[in-house]
């Protein structure tokens, strides 16, 4: 019985299209961690190593296919807050500016996927470093933000004798929700400060950057993880 509900809950995550881009992360992050290992540790191994990086670079590029067009969601996410908001709080300056940077990491990812496929000719490098920079800065203000709303439930939180139950544990489901997204946030601006080649992270090793990702899409597959009772 219990096996029989393990395999329809993966089901059901596959039936999600941000399901499936996270079981693809795990598979891409995984390799990529599994061919440091080998190329550090195993060196003989070269078939095993090439195979490895055929298999992260197919990911990958699958991984693109999922987020096509999702610079629109982005740009929805922009008007949203505006459309709602007469006065800006810094939060959601912080959302925009977040949204921003993730238009331009979703839009120029969408190039880097057809140079992937053949479709289009010519130097990625450009395109690359726009749409890395771009995921850096959106998970960095997206971190902001969500330290702004954590702050603030903090303080609701301290005043729980004046509160109802009912709001008491609204607020730390919120809290529980942001603490995985920090967790994930960390994760993805480790990896895109990488990509993006910021000083700080000569010391990385793909090693780590492949641990990172693989936290990322196990906290991401456990957030949409169907619960059961």
């Amino acid at each position: 019985m219990s096996k029989n509900l393990t395999v329809k809950n993966y089901l059901q995550v596959l039936e999600k299209t941000v399901g499936r881009d996270k079981l693809s992360k795990l598979f891409q992050y995984g390799s990529l961690f599994l061919k440091w290992y080998f190329s550090k540790f195993r060196p003989q191994r070269v078939e095993t190593i090439n195979r490895l990086g055929a298999f992260q670079v197919g990911c990958a590029t699958s991984r693109r296919l999922f987020r096509f067009s999702k610079s629109l969601a982005s740009v929805e996410q922009i008007k949203d807050i505006l459309s709602k908001n007469k006065s800006l709080l810094i939060t959601d300056v912080l959302s925009i500016l977040s949204s921003i940077g993730m238009a331009i990491y979703f839009l120029c990812d969408h190039f880097v996927f057809l140079y992937a496929i053949g479709a289009r000719k010519g130097d990625v490098t450009k395109i690359k470093k726009w749409s890395t920079n771009g995921w850096f800065f959106g998970i960095l203000f997206s971190i902001l933000s969500d330290l702004f709303i954590y702050y603030e439930l903090v303080q609701k939180q301290r005043s729980a004798k004046k509160i109802g139950n009912d709001e008491y544990v609204a607020i730390k489901s919120q809290k529980r929700k942001l603490q995985l997204n920090f967790v994930k946030n960390l994760a993805d601006l480790q990896i895109s400060s990488y990509f993006s080649k910021h000083s700080w992270t000569s010391g990385f090793s793909d090693g780590w950057i492949g641990l990172c990702g693989c936290v990322n899409a196990v906290v991401g597959l456990y957030e949409i993880w169907p619960k059961t009772i």
